[in-house]
C-alpha cells in the first residue's frame, strides 16, 4: 500500500464525486480505478469490474432501444456503489497514516487480536449478568461490585469504539449489533442507547447502509420511545448529511414500509423541526454572552444592594414577585431578553448551551464515547467520592428531563470538584418541594408526542454539543456546520411538504430573521396555493429585507387582493412604490391610509416627503407643520420645514428652523443647507463659515463636498444666487480665506 497525503486522497474523492453528480460515470470509474490503485487490493478491483460490467450492460440496453423498467433502480445502485467503494478505499488508505482520533482508535482496536463486536458483546453480557446476580443475592462485597461495574464500563466503551470505527459493516457485524436491540435482548436500555450513538457517530463519519438499516429497524420495533426516537434522529441526520450516497431505491422501500407506523409522520416532522432549531443555538449563545450577561453584570451592584436588605431569599425564583427586583430588570431591558429566552426554551430552543459549554473540560469528556453515555447515578464518574450528598444530587439529576445526558455529567462533575461544605449546602436546598415539582413535570411527559419531542430535543442537543465542543471536534464531519433541512430530501418530501408543516418552518425562519430560508418556504406554500394574506405579507417582508423591492411590491399587491382593508399592507405597498421612485403611487396609498389614521405622525411625515419629492412644497409644508403640532417634542419635521421654507423663498422662517437645528447636533447636510440659505440672503461670510463647517465634518472628502454643492446649484439659482461666484466661494474655502472676505 502506498502512503499518500490527505490532500491527494481528498482531491481524488472530489473528482469521483463530481463525476457522479454530473452523471459522467465513465469518468467516475476512471477516477475510482486510479483511487483504488493506491491500495493495491484485487478484491476492490474485482468489485469495480463487477459494477462497471453492470453499467456496460445497462448502456447496451439503452443504446439498443430495448425497454428496461429497472434502469433507474440499477443506475442508482451503480452510483451508490461507486461512492461506497470510494469511501472504502479512502478509509483503508487513511488507516495507515492519519492521526485522527477515529483512525487511531481503530488501530488500537485492531491490535486487540481475537476480539470482534460479537465476542465483546458476549463478554459484556456475562459481566452484566454476573453483576445482576450478585445485586439480587446481595452477597457481593462493595469493592468487588465496583470492580465489576468498572469492567462493564470499559468493555462497553470498547464496543462503542468498535461500532464507531468499523467500516463498512459486514453481515456478521450487522447481525451482532442487531442482537443488542432484539425483543429478547439481554442488554440493559442504557447500554442500547449508548450503542445507538455509536452507530450514529459512525454513520456521520462514513455512510453505511447497513447501519442505517439497523437504526431504522430499531425505530420500527419501537421497544422504547427513547430508543426509537434517538435511532430515528441519528438515521435521518446521517442520511441527510450523505444525501448523495444512499441508494434511492433501497431507502424508498425502507421508508415506504415505515410509513405504516402511526407515529412516523409526526416523528419525522418533529425531528425535522428540532434539527432546524439547532440553527438558532449560536444566536441564543451570543445573546446570552454578549447581551444578557453583560447587562446582569452591570446590574450586579444594584442587585447586591437591594438583596442585602432581604432576609430570606434563597434562590432567584423568589425574587420574581419582588417589585423592586422586577422594576430593576424592566428598566435595564434584561426582563425582555429573559422573556424572549424563556419563550425560545418553550419552543425547543437550546438555552443551556452557553451555560454548559464551559463545563466540558473535565477529563471525562476527553473520551468521545463518554459524550453519549446515558446518565446514571451509579456511574463510576459520579458515584465516587461525593458521599451521600452526591448520591442524592445524582439521583435527582437522573430523574430530570430538562438536561441532556452530557449536561448532567457536566453538572455532577462540577459538584464533585466543589469543596464538601458547598456540596452539602446544595444538597440541603434540594428539599421535598423541588423533588415534588420535578416529579410532576416528569409525570406530564410520560407518554405521547410531548415525550417523544423532548427525547428528540435532548438527543439533538447532545449531538450538537459533541460536534461543537469536543476537544478534537475539528477531526469530525460536523452535521451542524450548515443548516439541516430534511425537507430537501426527496425521500421525505411526502412527509414534510404538508402546508401546515411548511407554514411552521416558514414561521420559524421568519421570526428568527432567516429571510432567505423563509422566502423559499413561502414560495413552496405559494406553489401549493396555500398562502393566505398573512403569509403573503411575510413573504413580501422577506423579499424587501433581501433587497428585492419590486418582487415585494407584487407580493404585497396580491396580499391586498386577499385583504383589501389591511392598513399594514397599504403602508408596505406605499413604501415599496416610494423606494422604486413611483412617488405618485406611493402618495395615493398614503392618502388612503390617512382616511383611517388622520392623526398618524409617521404617516403625515411620509406624505410630506412624497409631496416634497413631487415639488408640491406648499402642501408638503402643511403636513410637516401638522407633524410638529401633533408631536411638539419630536424633531422629525424640523429639517423638512426648514428646507421647504427655503425652497419657497420664506427665508426668515427657514432661518428660524435652521437656528434650532444648529443647537441640536447639526449634521453635514445641515451646515450645507444653512450655507445655501445664507447665500440666498447674500450673507457670503456666514455662508462660507457654514460651508467650511460642512467640509470639516468627519468622513467628508473634498470631492464629495464639491459634488454635493454643485448638485444644489439649481436651488441656489432659483434663490437668485449668481452661480458665477460659486467657484470662487469653493476656492476661498479651500484656501481658508474666510476671514479675509
Amino acid at each position: 500500500m502506498i502512503k499518500e497525503s490527505i490532500q491527494a486522497i481528498s482531491d481524488r474523492e472530489k473528482l469521483i464525486s463530481d463525476a457522479v453528480k454530473a452523471k459522467c460515470l465513465h469518468d467516475a470509474f476512471v477516477g475510482l480505478r486510479r483511487h483504488a490503485a493506491s491500495l493495491g487490493d484485487w478484491k476492490i478491483t474485482e468489485q469495480i469490474d463487477t459494477l462497471e460490467q453492470s453499467y456496460s450492460m445497462m448502456l447496451a440496453y439503452a443504446v439498443g432501444g430495448q425497454p428496461d423498467p429497472q434502469r433507474d433502480e440499477l443506475y442508482d445502485s451503480i452510483t451508490s456503489g461507486i461512492l461506497k467503494l470510494m469511501d472504502v478505499v479512502s478509509y483503508r488508505l487513511a488507516i495507515e497514516n492519519r492521526p485522527d482520533l477515529f483512525y487511531s482508535t481503530f488501530r488500537y482496536e485492531q491490535l486487540q487480536t481475537g476480539d470482534s463486536i460479537g465476542s465483546l458483546l458476549d463478554e459484556y453480557r456475562d459481566t452484566v449478568q454476573y453483576q445482576s446476580l450478585y445485586n439480587m443475592l446481595g452477597t457481593a462485597a462493595n469493592g468487588d461490585s465496583n470492580e465489576n461495574i468498572l469492567k462493564s464500563e470499559n468493555i462497553g466503551r470498547r464496543i462503542f469504539n468498535r461500532i464507531w470505527t468499523t467500516y463498512p459493516f459486514s453481515v456478521d457485524d450487522m447481525n451482532a449489533v442487531s442482537s443488542i436491540f432484539g425483543s429478547s435482548s439481554p442488554f440493559p436500555l442504557n447500554f442500547q442507547l449508548h450503542m445507538v450513538s455509536a452507530l450514529v457517530l459512525s454513520l456521520i463519519h462514513f455512510y453505511d447502509q447497513r447501519k442505517v438499516d439497523i437504526l431504522l429497524d430499531i425505530y420500527q420495533n419501537g421497544q422504547s420511545p427513547q430508543l426509537a426516537v434517538q435511532a430515528l434522529c441519528g438515521a435521518l441526520t446521517g442520511v441527510y448529511l450523505h444525501r448523495d450516497r444512499y441508494s434511492r431505491s433501497h431507502m424508498k422501500k425502507k421508508v415506504d414500509a415505515l410509513r405504516d407506523i402511526t407515529s412516523w409522520q409526526s416523528d419525522v416532522r418533529m425531528i425535522s423541526m428540532q434539527l432546524i432549531r439547532t440553527r438558532d443555538t449560536e444566536r441564543i449563545h451570543r445573546k446570552l454572552a454578549d447581551e444578557i450577561m453583560p447587562q446582569m453584570l452591570k446590574l450586579s451592584p444594584d442587585i447586591a444592594r437591594r438583596l442585602s436588605d432581604k432576609t430570606s431569599i434563597s434562590d432567584i425564583t423568589s425574587m420574581e414577585d419582588n417589585p423592586e427586583w422586577e422594576e430593576l430588570l424592566e428598566k435595564s431591558g434584561v426582563a425582555d431578553s429573559l422573556k424572549e429566552l424563556m419563550q425560545l426554551q418553550e419552543e425547543g430552543g437550546d438555552i443551556m448551551m452557553a451555560t454548559f459549554s464551559n463545563l466540558k473540560s473535565f477529563p471525562f469528556f476527553n473520551d468521545a464515547a463518554n459524550w453519549f453515555v446515558p446518565f446514571r447515578a451509579d456511574h463510576p464518574a459520579v458515584s465516587g467520592n461525593g458521599g451521600e450528598d452526591m448520591k442524592k444530587i445524582a439521583s435527582l439529576l437522573e430523574s430530570m428531563n430538562v438536561f441532556c445526558d452530557g449536561d448532567k455529567y457536566s453538572f455532577a462533575l462540577m459538584l464533585l470538584s466543589m469543596p464538601e461544605e458547598q456540596r452539602k449546602m446544595m444538597s440541603a436546598q434540594l428539599d421535598q418541594q423541588h423533588v415534588a415539582a420535578m416529579e410532576m413535570r416528569n409525570a406530564s411527559l410520560q407518554t405521547g408526542p410531548a415525550l417523544r419531542q423532548q427525547i428528540a430535543n435532548l438527543y439533538i442537543q447532545q449531538l450538537y454539543r459533541f460536534f461543537k465542543l469536543f476537544r478534537r471536534r475539528g477531526e469530525f464531519n460536523d452535521p451542524f456546520a450548515r443548516p439541516v433541512n430534511l425537507a430537501a430530501l426527496d425521500l421525505l418530501a411526502p412527509d414534510l411538504s404538508h402546508p401546515d408543516t411548511l407554514r411552521l418552518v416558514g414561521e420559524f425562519y421568519f421570526k428568527r430573521g432567516y429571510y432567505a430560508d423563509a422566502l423559499q418556504i413561502f414560495k413552496q406554500l405559494s406553489e401549493k396555493g396555500a398562502l393566505e394574506a398573512a403569509s403573503l405579507q411575510k413573504m413580501g417582508v422577506c423579499q424587501q429585507r433581501l433587497g428585492n423591492t419590486s418582487d415585494a411590491l407584487q407580493t404585497y399587491l396580491k396580499a391586498e387582493l386577499m385583504c383589501p382593508d389591511s392598513l399594514w399592507t397599504m403602508r408596505r405597498i406605499a413604501s415599496c412604490h416610494r423606494m422604486l421612485g413611483n412617488i405618485k403611487s406611493a402618495l395615493e396609498y398614503y392618502k388612503r391610509i390617512e382616511e383611517h389614521r388622520p392623526n398618524d405622525i409617521e404617516l403625515a411625515l411620509n406624505i410630506g416627503h412624497c409631496l416634497l419629492e413631487t415639488g408640491e412644497y406648499k402642501e408638503a409644508l402643511k403636513y410637516y407643520f401638522k407633524v410638529e403640532y401633533l408631536s411638539p417634542e419630536s424633531h422629525k419635521a424640523i429639517r423638512p420645514i426648514a428646507w421647504c421654507s427655503f425652497v419657497m423663498g420664506q427665508y426668515e422662517q427657514s432661518g428660524k428652523y435652521y437656528e434650532r437645528i444648529m443647537l441640536d447636533n447639526p449634521a453635514y447636510s445641515d451646515y450645507l443647507n444653512m450655507g445655501h440659505l445664507n447665500m440666498a440672503l447674500n450673507d457670503i461670510r456666514e455662508a462660507l463659515n457654514c460651508y467650511a463647517l460642512a467640509l470639516e465634518q468627519p468622513g467628508v472628502e473634498k470631492e464629495d463636498f464639491i459634488s454635493d454643492l454643485q448638485s444644489d446649484y439649481v436651488w441656489l439659482e432659483r434663490a437668485g444666487v449668481d452661480l458665477s461666484v460659486m467657484p470662487l466661494i469653493i476656492d476661498a474655502i479651500l484656501y481658508g480665506k474666510i476671514d479675509k472676505i
